[in-house]
């Protein structure tokens, strides 16, 4: 068939038309991709979405770990400041991404975040300004990372540029304070900082831990080796603005414990063992416990600890405490866990307990006594007699947790009625009796922001992350 003339002009500007609209109209594919949020990190966003399936936050970061999702390559050497802290595992191949922003995301407290950078390349524009730790990473190729660092205060919008041809860089976070009550601003004193800005000291012995925990001065104690506290069922008493952390792996007080009191303020506790001052399963021959917090002292982070078989409780909040945090931490091997609250006290302690490994813990994991207590992300294993139990107009909210092999995970006080709401995100592993529920309570989100992982992820994360010597310094 021939055309008339001028119909292949008429063609050509069809022809042009047509690849306009749809030029026009074919989608652009999406320049971010979204990592799941979790621990104090959240808003993520990895711009090279062509390799984004291979990026994942993760906890704990430790020797032995894959360094890339989308690479056999492991992490064989890394210092101690920065094992187990949360961080991302990148794609290797995101070394080819060009773009000015690679990742990006915010840190829910204030936090330090680190970068280790491939020492083969030039220190990018993006990275001046940040502090040069003078350690090295090491991964299995052989390649040697440099540790920059930065400090950013609380909800600070984090941006990372490329790697610059390099191999893919890797981010560590560690967290300076606490998510939770811990972390609210009341009482004159903004959060929990404990010893931040003050000197750093080692204790190797009972007297200098003491001498170091009576100090007028802010103090980040390193607690060194294991002390034996004497006599038997010894608290230490822990004065103001104290940071009290373990070093390496078998920092450890032993037939004692700690106690701040006497409206004592801002302390962290952090990376400690605390254990053997039992004496009777019931806990009445000593009031014995491994961390006492009561008589008005408040903001108290306990972060990364081990608490095992002592005398009485392994941590009480009582007689005026308040504005507690439990995070990260075992308990095991014990009776009357946690008693938060006491008759008789004009306020309400709030304490927030999250991402903790109650194992074989019998009873009161807590026990809430007119307090606003939020339970969330916990993994119980084995409990005995019972699991959280609410009181005498207590508000407990028991949220995103995983129970296994255990007896009435929720339990309310006939006698002096409180108020418990157990939400259907936890999870129940063979569990059985009581699962009580009753009233409503406060909303924690009111007060500060935290971020709740699925309860199904609960007993890895926790087991890879809770208790002393996950964290080195």
């Amino acid at each position: 068939m021939r055309m008339k003339k001028g119909s292949w002009s008429s063609f050509l500007k069809l022809w042009v038309a047509l690849c306009t609209v749809l030029l026009v109209w074919t989608p652009i594919p999406k320049a971010q991709a979204a990592v799941t949020q979790a621990g104090v990190v959240q808003n993520i966003n990895i711009n090279d979405s062509a390799n984004a399936a291979a990026w994942s936050l993760q906890y704990s970061l430790q020797p032995g770990d894959k360094q890339y999702g989308d690479r056999a390559t492991t992490i064989t050497t890394l210092p101690d400041p920065y094992y187990g802290w949360q961080w991302f595992q990148a794609a290797a191949s995101s070394k080819n991404y060009t773009g000015s922003t690679l990742l990006s995301f915010q840190v829910l407290v204030k936090a330090q975040i680190y970068v280790a950078w491939d020492s083969r390349k030039t220190l990018p524009s993006w990275l001046s300004g940040w502090y040069d730790t003078g350690d090295d990473m090491v991964n299995s190729d052989s390649v040697r990372f440099r540790v920059y660092k930065k400090d950013v205060s609380a909800n600070t919008n984090v941006a990372l540029g490329n790697s610059s041809g390099g191999d893919s860089y890797t981010v560590i976070v560690k967290d300076l304070s606490p998510i939770g009550w811990a972390g609210y601003d009341a009482l004159g004193q903004n959060g929990t900082t404990g010893g931040a800005g003050g000197a750093i000291v080692t204790a190797t012995n009972q007297q200098e831990l003491e001498a170091y925990a009576n100090s007028a001065d802010p103090l980040t104690i390193r607690v060194q080796g294991t002390i034996s506290m004497s006599p038997w069922g010894y608290k230490v008493k822990v004065k103001s603005n104290k940071t009290i952390i373990g070093l390496g792996t078998n920092a450890a007080l032993v037939y004692g414990g700690l106690e701040v009191t006497n409206n004592e303020k801002n302390v962290i506790i952090r990376n400690l063992t605390i254990k053997d001052s039992f004496q009777s399963w019931d806990g009445k021959l000593g009031d014995w416990d491994a961390i006492t917090v009561q008589n008005g002292a408040h903001h108290v982070w306990i972060d990364r600890c081990t608490l095992t078989h002592m005398e009485d409780g392994l941590m009480d909040v009582v007689k005026g405490g308040d504005y507690v945090t439990l995070s990260n931490t075992v308990l095991s091997n014990h009776n009357k866990t946690i008693g938060i609250g006491t008759d008789g006290y004009a306020n309400r302690p709030r304490v927030t307990i999250h991402h903790n490994f109650f194992n074989g813990t019998n009873q009161r994991n807590p026990r809430v006594n007119r307090a606003d207590v939020h339970v969330f992300n916990n993994y119980y294993l084995n409990i005995g007699d019972y699991g959280i139990t609410s009181h005498n107009d207590a508000d407990v909210l028991v949220e995103g947790n995983y129970f296994k092999d255990s007896e009435d995970v929720t339990q309310i006080d006939l006698a002096t009625l409180g108020d418990i709401v157990f939400t259907s995100d936890n999870i129940k592993d063979n569990c059985t009796g009581a699962n009580d529920t009753r009233g409503s309570v406060f909303n924690p989100a009111d007060y500060y922001s935290y971020i709740k992982d699925s309860a199904s992820t609960v007993p890895a994360n926790v087991l890879k992350t809770a208790g002393a010597g996950k964290i080195r310094k």
